[in-house]
C-alpha cells in the first residue's frame, strides 16, 4: 500500500519525512535533504554548549557564594 510522507516545516522550507531511508527531503527540491544523523548531530552540539554555559554559570554562583 502507498501512502503520502509526512511532511514538515524547517527553516522555512517544505520537506517530506521519509523514515526508510532517514532524511528529510525538501518538497520542491529533492536534491535539498537533511539526514536524521545530521539533525542528530546539531542536537548533541547545541546540548553540549548548553552544558558548557549551564555548568561554567554554576561555577561562577558557587565561587561568589564562598567569598
Amino acid at each position: 500500500m502507498v501512502r503520502a510522507l509526512p511532511r514538515v516545516w524547517m527553516s522555512d522550507k517544505e520537506y517530506y519525512r521519509d523514515d526508510r531511508l532517514e532524511e528529510f527531503r525538501a518538497v520542491n527540491n529533492p536534491h535539498d535533504r537533511i539526514t536524521f544523523e545530521e539533525i542528530r548531530q546539531a542536537y548533541l552540539q547545541i546540548v553540549s554548549v548548553m552544558n558548557y554555559l549551564f555548568n561554567a554559570h554554576c561555577d561562577d554562583a558557587k565561587k561568589r557564594k564562598m567569598f
